[in-house]
């Protein structure tokens, strides 16, 4: 969907999640057909290393025309000077946007959280699926004998990594050394693993390198093509300042919402929704 005139950047991020200001961003090269490439030389660290990125559309002039949505890209570089092969994609503000806060993928889903590992040589997979269900995984499976080739019960399984990501990796001695063209889909399974959901649409597709060039390879894809699940729970609606406890001072404060948020968690609720919140308390009634 891009013009002739315009042009793509990788923009780096600072350790809040915020893109750089003042320091030089990469241009990508078009291959055509909706395919972009750039090769950055970064410096060699002791051991791996988080690096956060973006990436920006602009016109000739360097005016900006376009941005990513509100998740950012997130890799976890090898410690050393080993080659790297990314292949990602643009990601728009998806549209199921509140499902990516924490009080759904780390609440109302209720995943175990795995933390980061570092990179080991092999194929790595991520993607984000915020919105599965207690008792679901998320499974990879394709056309290589090391994804099932196909067959959901022998699908890679992935770990749930935090904020509605999910991460999984092929060692290099199961995949080969060889250029290759890889087709593959995730798809849902319960945990007793009798029932799989697909995703929807065409098989996914990456050209994976050499490895032998490019000991470390990272398909990082965008979101999970399910069907819409809307979610469905238990919770509590109430103004702010009709909340009533004992301290309060005569108008429902935040320290009547925490008890309320309480009550719910012991009746098996799940949510607490209110009206605009304002600030009661004694200095700011």
């Amino acid at each position: 969907w891009t013009q002739p005139h315009e042009r793509l950047w990788l923009v780096g991020h600072t350790a809040d999640g915020t893109p750089q200001i003042g320091t030089p961003s990469f241009p990508l090269n078009h291959l055509g057909e909706g395919l972009w490439q750039a090769t950055l030389h970064l410096p060699s660290f002791p051991s791996s290393t988080p690096y956060t990125y973006s990436y920006r559309l602009t016109d000739s002039s360097g005016c900006v025309l376009r941005e990513e949505g509100h998740l950012p890209h997130h890799l976890l570089l090898p410690a050393g000077d080993d080659a790297l092969f990314v292949c990602d994609h643009w990601r728009d503000r998806p549209e199921d946007a509140p499902a990516f806060s924490a009080a759904f993928c780390d609440i109302l889903g209720q995943q175990a959280v795995a933390p980061e590992e570092a990179p080991q040589p092999g194929l790595a997979f991520s993607v984000h699926a915020p919105a599965l269900r207690r008792g679901e995984r998320l499974l990879v499976t394709g056309s290589c004998e090391a994804l099932g080739s196909w067959d959901p019960k022998k699908a890679l399984p992935l770990t749930y990594r935090g904020q509605g990501r999910w991460s999984a990796t092929l060692p290099a001695s199961v995949i080969g050394s060889a250029s290759a063209s890889l087709r593959y889909k995730y798809l849902l399974s319960t945990d007793a693993g009798y029932t799989y959901l697909w995703e929807e649409g065409e098989d996914r597709w990456a050209n994976l390198p050499d490895s032998t060039v490019y000991p470390y390879c990272h398909v990082q894809d965008s979101y999970l093509h399910l069907p819409s699940r809307p979610v469905r729970t238990a919770g509590l609606v109430a103004p702010l300042f009709s909340l009533r406890s004992d301290t309060d001072w005569g108008i429902g404060d935040f320290g009547a919402l925490r008890e309320a948020i309480d009550f719910a968690a012991e009746a098996g609720m799940h949510a607490v929704q209110l009206l605009p919140i304002n600030d009661t308390t004694s200095t700011r009634g």
